[in-house]
């Protein structure tokens, strides 16, 4: 796997990940979105034949897709 050439520490992406999981609270009936656990992220990560960047990794145990419309 090729390593990635830029990266933000993690710790943001948490801070951004909260503040847009207030406005879903706010604006959207029931955002009912949850994160990848480590054995999705890993294979998620052999697929993309690429070493994610920390930020990208800890995004992904915040946001696992999202559900499907109804």
């Amino acid at each position: 796997m090729s390593p990635t050439k830029y990266s933000t520490p993690p710790g943001s992406v948490t801070q951004q990940w909260e503040r847009i999981e207030r406005w879903m609270r706010a604006h959207l009936d029931s955002p009912a979105i949850t994160g990848a656990d480590s054995d999705e992220i890993r294979a998620a990560q052999i697929a993309s034949e690429v070493i994610w960047p920390a930020e990208l990794t800890k995004f992904f145990t915040h946001l696992n897709g999202s559900p499907p419309e109804s």
